[in-house]
């Protein structure tokens, strides 16, 4: 089912506030604090449209008036962002089926050990005072000088040697339990109160807290991410280091007060260190996916973040420069990608060292105080050593998980080959004539008579495809086209590194693989079985064969033209300039959203001063560009025109002449819109030619 057009789409922006913090950026924030979305300048002007009564169209032609030009790209990405974080109501329509579930660019859910069992608001977002960036940096570099001048006095009295007595608190391991628990949460709370104050100075605005329980701690937090976003990347590093560093605040004030409790100021360093670890754990939504996601974000604010996936499970360290356009984010991907290896690294070896450090005295314990009845440190025991077993398994998985995607899923191309072929089954066609009734609704075969259907399906295969089998596999060689009469499919696009992203989901009737049939290209895009599913195979000597049979048979020659003109539109929203960004094995999409229509020389296709609203793909032939009598321009095969009176909800701004018999793709402002709604990358293009057009008719 497709979403929402756009062209009824009614956004409306949920009750918070706006915050300037530069002239780059806007930070819109809900009334709560509990979500900030970080936004390029010129959405400013977009926040108050987003009223619940405009329609997308509306918007746009506002904006239009007021900044000269159509912005898609600013409204597509400042929509999905603040529809992501659930700061928009009615926006459903500007998200991609396929975006379903996806979380910003650097998060994940949050690990269970982090999930929070019970929360509760204690302070509200509120601006308070001006900004104070001498106050931020006071502050900021106090806490990171007096802590890191604490674990340098640590390093080199030997304390990060793993203790071999690990929460082993007056010979009880129920008390370390609680010693744990309670050094945790008084980490977690400073850093949090650190990281609100921080961005009080640096914004001015007080940073929301709440009370959050979870499995380790019951702690004061604070998820404001103006604090990173706010500064830019200078400010934001700083403040993310200084936030770490508030976490050894406890274990500083210890070694202060109680120098000579060496055993104990030991644990509180080691507790600290395990809470960082937690908050910068790079593969969840954590702390330092906050800190990315925000300078992701203030760095492209031009860019869609959906675009990407979760990067280092799902890309190699070299994909940013194996991307046909660089990013000009590839420094931070780099940047993340290091501070991931290394916190997986150190959390293996942190983690690896205390068990092999405890694991003889938590063994011993545990069967002691089993024979013994005492079973609340037999739990204890149990309890610590499981969790640091668990804690390395996550991380062997992790990365045996990350090698996977990087280096073993890419080649399997032919192994998914093997396994489609060996599972599906053929079966006989029992009631061709109904079959042809099937394909006549379609939109690839409406109008192709019922003797074509039937030649083209006497030299088709049925088969069933089990659950889970891939019909169509990526970068291989195949001839055929398929018809879904049974189940659902989805077009599922492997990168480079094996990340797998969800291009499409198609339910019975659809067409797949139509794109690749007539240059026999290799497949762009795996088509996998949702459900069990039934399919007929087209095989491209079928096409043919029917192309010859119009040379004997007159009667056939429309039903070719007919096929032909559908597999073309296939083609050409595949391989254009304008279509370069969709899905090309989901072009089907695309292909019940026009009429082809043919005109000889001569024609007016559209002419100055209607108010009709139609747009057009030229897909044979050329067309004149004619405005209050003078040539402007020739138009050829791939272009297209009819966008601006759509755009602008204005009369036709020239008159199009056929230069010669031509062919038309003819696409309703229905239709427009809802393309628009399947692919972002199309309207942003759109942007820029309506632009150049603008400027061209001045």
């Amino acid at each position: 089912m497709m979403p929402e057009s756009l062209q009824h789409a009614r956004p409306r922006l949920r009750t918070g506030h706006t915050y300037t913090p530069n002239q780059k950026h806007v930070i819109f924030e809900l009334a709560d604090g509990s979500r900030q979305v970080i936004l390029p300048a010129d959405a400013a002007s977009l926040l108050p449209l987003l009223d619940g009564k405009r329609t997308v169209p509306e918007i746009i032609q506002e904006l239009l008036t007021l900044e000269g030009r159509a912005p898609f790209r600013m409204l597509f990405s400042s929509l999905e962002r603040l529809q992501r974080q659930s700061c928009l109501d009615g926006g459903d329509a500007f998200l991609d089926q396929t975006d379903t579930g996806r979380t910003e660019v650097f998060e994940r859910s949050a690990l269970w050990l982090t999930r929070p069992l019970f929360s509760r608001p204690l302070v509200s977002s509120r601006p308070i005072a001006q900004p104070s960036v001498i106050g931020f940096m006071i502050a900021a570099l106090a806490l990171i000088a007096i802590t890191l001048s604490f674990l340098i006095s640590a390093y080199n009295r030997g304390a990060f040697s793993a203790p071999s007595g690990f929460l082993f608190i007056d010979d009880s391991y129920s008390r370390g339990i609680l010693f744990f628990f309670v050094a945790a949460s008084l980490s977690t709370t400073l850093a949090g109160l650190s990281k609100a104050l921080l961005s009080t100075f640096l914004t001015g605005i007080r940073a929301p807290l709440s009370l959050e329980l979870n499995l380790y701690s019951l702690a004061i937090k604070s998820d404001d991410a103006k604090l990173y976003a706010a500064g830019g990347k200078t400010f934001g590093t700083i403040a993310a280091l200084a936030v770490s560093c508030a976490h050894y605040l406890p274990f500083a004030a210890a070694s202060l007060l109680a120098p000579g409790s060496r055993h104990l100021t030991t644990l509180l360093l080691w507790v600290s260190t395990l809470t960082v670890l937690i908050d910068l754990n790079p593969f969840r939504k954590s702390d330092l996916t906050s800190y990315f996601n925000s300078i992701f974000n203030a760095v492209n604010s031009d860019l869609r973040a959906t675009d990407l996936l979760p990067y280092l499970k799902n890309r190699g360290l070299l994909a940013p420069i194996q991307r046909e356009e660089k990013l000009k984010s590839s420094s931070i991907y780099t940047a993340y990608t290091v501070i991931a290896i290394i916190w997986t690294m150190l959390a293996y070896n942190f983690a690896l060292a205390l068990l092999t450090k405890n694991d003889t005295l938590l063994i011993s314990t545990f069967l002691r105080s089993a024979k013994n009845g005492v079973w609340a440190e037999a739990i204890g025991a149990v309890l610590i050593f499981a969790t640091i077993a668990l804690s390395i398994l996550y991380l062997v998985v992790d990365l045996a998980t990350s090698f996977y995607k990087n280096f073993v899923h890419p080649v399997r191309s032919q192994t998914l080959k093997r396994a489609a072929k060996k599972a599906a089954k053929t079966e006989t066609i029992h009631d061709a004539e109904g079959l042809a009734e099937q394909l006549s609704e379609l939109p690839l075969f409406s109008g192709v008579q019922r003797d074509a259907l039937l030649f083209l399906i006497g030299k088709s295969t049925l088969r069933s495809i089990p659950k889970g089998i891939r019909i169509v596999v990526q970068e291989t060689a195949s001839d055929e086209l398929y018809v879904l009469l049974g189940g659902t499919v989805a077009v599922v696009k492997r990168e480079r590194t094996g990340a797998e992203v969800q291009l499409a989901k198609l339910s019975a009737p659809a067409i797949f693989g139509e794109n690749t049939l007539l240059d026999n290209a290799p497949r762009s895009a795996d088509v996998a079985a949702l459900t069990p599913c039934q399919v007929l195979s087209i095989p491209r000597g079928a096409i043919d064969e029917l192309q010859h049979l119009t040379r004997q048979n007159p009667i056939f020659s429309g039903d070719f033209e007919h096929l032909l003109d559908r597999l073309t539109i296939g083609q050409y929203v595949s391989s254009s300039e304008l279509f370069k960004d969709c899905p090309k094995e989901a072009s089907s999409l695309f292909l019940s959203g026009g009429n082809v229509v043919t005109l000889p020389t001569g024609q007016h296709v559209i002419e100055q001063g209607r108010t009709d609203r139609d747009f057009y793909l030229i897909l044979r032939g050329s067309v004149d560009v004619i405005k209050n009598g003078a040539h402007l321009k020739t138009l050829g095969q791939g272009d297209f025109f009819g966008e601006m009176a759509m755009i602008l909800n204005s009369p036709r701004t020239a008159t199009v002449l056929t230069r010669e018999p031509s062919r038309f793709l003819k696409i309703s402002a229905g239709d427009f819109w809802k393309a628009l709604t399947q692919n972002a990358g199309l309207a942003i293009y759109l942007e820029t030619v309506t632009t150049l057009r603008l400027e061209e008719a001045t």
